[in-house]
């Protein structure tokens, strides 16, 4: 165990926490795929406390894209 991870951070979720989240999420994946994601839940959940989530609403990139700019009408915008 690396001396940088929390106990939290190493332990796998439990399989009735994973289930939540998963339907949550409308996700039914296969018995191998759980174990899987279980095993891998540390890495998602470390990844996802690194994510900033204190953008404004107008800076958010989804929100300033124009699919416009990329059609084939043959006008320069």
């Amino acid at each position: 165990m690396s001396e940088f991870l929390s106990s939290s951070e190493t332990e796998r979720i439990g399989q009735d926490r994973l289930s939540v989240l998963l339907a949550q999420a409308d996700f039914e994946l296969t018995e191998p795929y759980l174990s899987e994601l279980r095993d891998a839940y540390r890495f998602v959940k470390r990844m996802s406390a690194r994510v900033h989530r204190d953008y404004r609403y107008d800076e958010e990139p989804a929100h300033r894209f124009d699919p416009r700019a990329f059609e084939l009408s043959g006008e320069t915008r």
